[in-house]
């Protein structure tokens, strides 16, 4: 990991995270007389100002309640009601130092906030070498859902999900409690070809001894240990260090070129075609066992798909929406997600509403329920 002009050779998770959330603050920088967007945060307490429990500064919540995406009396599923009028009066005040409506405000404010999402998304992506349009974004938490849909169109990309509906909003617990337990064991050796065989050898029963006695002691069963082995390789002198995994072990000497060939196709892969040198030679420079305790994961049954129009039972009541694809309020259908059926299709522009999170659906984009739960938006 690099961060700053330091490098850390430490197991480490890549989290990009950037500063804006539901409750982001809007506010205007004096001397320049621009909208901003956090990074200071209303937080839960006191909150936005639609909460009512103190909050004096408009937050993204705000806007969104004030442009029509947020329904006031079902917030968190009904348990808490929004104040829609204390939020249009704080854009209010903003404006008048910009000679902007309410209505302006908010919406620069959500706009600001998606490209910053965007932003950050291009920063991960282009910057190493990927496209953002050859990726899916998966969009989950209480506001994720509420956004993507922007982002995403801003970036070019063609599909959103919106992971098993309902349960998105709690997407990141439901991940850490069904995930596997995992040691990492490495050891930092820099070995120049030709390899020595028995040295790597010697370093990876080590690390494969270390894995396995960590996951006993946290009482994983033998049949439940999986010990996955790779290196880290670069071309010599190189900075570009890319993991390549171990296809076997013991390694032979038949094997070494095989790991060889696997470093070469990952590199082009990640910095294109031709990029390769294998004349400068090559470098093992980490050797590391991935210790995996396997535990019980839940099973996620498939529907059969029940027909692509929802039921009359699912369509709430319709609501003035603001939709920049329009530049205008529209009479927008609302629908109960809890109320769709696998095989579902909403078409754009509508808002579909769980409890704990709301999902836009805009102009030109449809909504999908897969036979998995899994509401999906499909950019054209």
């Amino acid at each position: 990991s690099t961060i700053g002009q330091y490098e850390f050779f430490v197991p480490s998770v890549n989290v990009s995270s950037v500063g804006s959330g539901g409750g982001s603050i809007v506010w205007v920088e004096e001397s320049s007389r621009t909208l901003k967007v956090g990074p200071l945060s209303a937080g839960a307490e006191p909150g936005p100002i639609c909460y009512d429990r103190g909050g004096e500064e408009p937050t993204v919540t705000d806007a969104d309640l004030c442009l029509g995406y947020i329904n006031p009396d079902y917030f968190l599923g009904g348990r808490i009601s929004l104040d829609r009028d204390k939020a249009e009066k704080a854009f209010e005040r903003l404006g008048r130092s910009l000679g902007m409506n309410p209505t302006e405000v908010a919406f620069g404010s959500v706009r600001i906030v998606d490209y910053q999402m965007a932003e950050l998304i291009r920063q991960v992506t282009i910057e190493r070498g990927h496209d953002p349009r050859d990726f899916v974004i998966f969009a989950y938490g209480g506001a994720g859902p509420t956004h993507a849909g922007s982002y995403a169109k801003e970036l070019g990309i063609k599909k959103v999900v919106i992971p098993m509906s309902n349960i998105s909003s709690v997407w990141s617990a439901y991940g850490t409690a069904i995930s596997d337990i995992v040691h990492l064991y490495e050891v930092n050796e820099i070995l120049q070809q030709p390899f020595n065989l028995d040295l790597i050898n010697q370093h990876l029963s080590t690390l494969r001894s270390q894995g396995a006695d960590g996951l006993r002691a946290e009482g994983i069963p033998e049949k439940n240990m999986v010990l996955q082995l790779s290196v880290d390789m670069r071309y010599k002198a190189q900075v570009h260090v890319i993991e390549v995994p171990i296809p076997k072990f013991p390694l032979e000497e038949a094997d070494l070129p095989k790991v060889t060939e696997e470093f070469e196709s990952r590199y082009e892969d990640l910095y294109g075609k031709g990029t390769g040198y294998a004349a400068a030679g090559f470098e093992i420079f980490c050797m590391r066992c991935h210790a995996v305790g396997k535990i019980r994961k839940p099973e996620i049954t498939k529907n059969p798909l029940s027909g692509k129009i929802p039921h009359e039972s699912s369509l709430k009541k319709s609501r003035e929406v603001y939709w920049d694809d329009l530049n205008a309020f529209r009479m927008t259908q609302i629908y109960d997600g809890l109320g769709l059926k696998e095989g579902n299709e909403i078409d754009g522009p509508a808002i579909i509403e769980y409890p704990d999170t709301t999902v836009l659906v805009h102009p030109g984009q449809l909504g999908q329920i897969d036979a998995y739960g899994n509401l999906i938006i499909n950019l054209f």
